[in-house]
């Protein structure tokens, strides 16, 4: 009598864990049986649709990545090699979803890390060289104000 008393008085004291654990199952269980399902190409389509948003959220970090790696390496020649690896290093780190298509995506990346060099040339070339023009440039602004 006393052990039941026991559990009735942990139930009491734990409710509210035993309820979320409860409900987490349930939820794994359901999407479980949702997803044993679908059809081959459902899931396929289900994980292409993954890469892709990957390979979106990868276009718009691509830019700052690229323009660290730069400055990192700046001054030292034939490094591109040493900056794509750690390139692909943080994708697979950031984004690991891609590390499953790693083969598949190589020139895609490739492509990607080509197309921020681009960006971040030309908005480097668009830049005051120097401290004194960027001084000229603030000044240029405050007086047409």
């Amino acid at each position: 009598m006393q052990s039941i008393v026991k559990v009735l008085k942990w139930l009491y004291d734990n409710w509210s864990a035993v309820v979320i654990i409860i409900g987490l199952l349930t939820a794994v269980i359901v999407k479980l049986k949702a997803w044993s399902k679908l059809s081959a190409d459902e899931k396929l389509q289900a994980a292409n649709s993954e890469k892709e948003k990957a390979l979106t959220q990868l276009k718009q970090l691509a830019l700052s990545w690229v323009t660290v790696l730069e400055e990192k390496w700046s001054g030292i020649e034939k490094s591109g090699y040493i900056k794509k690896s750690e390139f692909f290093e943080r994708v697979y780190d950031k984004l690991p979803v891609l590390s499953q298509y790693s083969d598949e995506i190589e020139q895609t990346v490739s492509d990607i890390i080509d197309g921020a060099l681009i960006e971040m040339r030309d908005i480097l070339s668009q830049q005051p060289e120097t401290k004194e023009e960027l001084a000229v440039s603030e000044n240029a602004d405050i007086v047409e104000k």
